[in-house]
């Protein structure tokens, strides 16, 4: 298979490239259905982590979170930012944002090679 070419964007480039990217995701989708769409998804995580709550004390146990999470199980210790043996929705919420925010600088470094 053959390699595509690789290409050495500036900086200005690259940040033009990035905004025309945006502006066609938002003229595709439109503003105010991706803002819903984020509004919905906020939501249905507000409920899932209040269903898996059976101890309705707001916080999921290790066991709560294994039940409802089972592929971030194992990273129960890292979410669990204050080390109470409960993760918080704040504190799932701030470990989605990072590994969001890790996933975007990868994604941006291999952009640059």
């Amino acid at each position: 298979m053959e390699r595509p070419q690789e290409s050495h964007l500036s900086d200005l480039e690259r940040e033009r490239l990035r905004d025309d990217l945006d502006q066609y995701s938002n003229e595709l989708y439109g503003h105010d259905r991706l803002e819903k769409r984020r509004q919905f998804l906020r939501e249905r995580a507000k409920q899932r982590f209040n269903e898996a709550d059976r101890s309705g004390n707001g916080r999921l146990d290790r066991e709560e979170f294994r039940r409802q999470y089972p592929n971030a199980a194992r990273h129960f210790d890292r979410i669990d930012s204050d080390g109470d043996g409960e993760v918080s929705q704040a504190e799932v919420a701030n470990a989605l944002r990072t590994r969001l925010e890790l996933r975007r600088q990868y994604l941006e470094k291999r952009f640059r090679e």
